[in-house]
């Protein structure tokens, strides 16, 4: 959280006390990092995380270079930069078909540790991917 100027009847500078808690406000809860590539391993394609505020959104495709299921999980990214992690533990979970369906594919993110996880798939497997979305701390 920012550092605000307390406020108070009578101060000097007031207005500009103000305004800077306004700009400080601003700077922690509109920041825009822009859309960022993600370095992609056991994959190819485009992933791009943006992190406005304290929200993390993530979107584009990939396919799988090798199988992976329940019990072989594959790693699609090894570490997310530092201010796209959070102590959340994991982002929600995007089921990309019924778990009756054999192209079942989970895609999540480890927000804490920034890894990224697909469970489910052959390999050469397209994934598209729109709505997983953390908040950092």
């Amino acid at each position: 959280m920012a550092e605000l100027t307390k406020i108070f009847t009578g101060m000097e500078k007031g207005p500009e006390a103000i305004q800077s808690n306004f700009d400080l406000m601003n700077a922690q809860y509109t920041a825009d990092t822009g859309w960022v590539k993600v370095a992609l391993e056991n994959a190819t394609g485009d992933v791009f995380i943006r992190k406005i505020g304290k929200h993390v959104m993530m979107r584009g495709s990939f396919k799988t270079t090798l199988t992976s299921s329940v019990t072989n999980q594959l790693a699609l990214v090894d570490s997310l930069p530092d201010e796209f992690k959070s102590t959340t533990a994991y982002s929600p979970i995007i089921e990309l078909a019924g778990p009756w369906d054999p192209r079942y594919i989970i895609v999540q993110v480890a927000c804490s540790s920034g890894k990224i996880a697909q469970i489910g798939g052959a390999q050469g497997t397209t994934v598209e991917v729109e709505a997983i979305r953390w908040e950092v701390d």
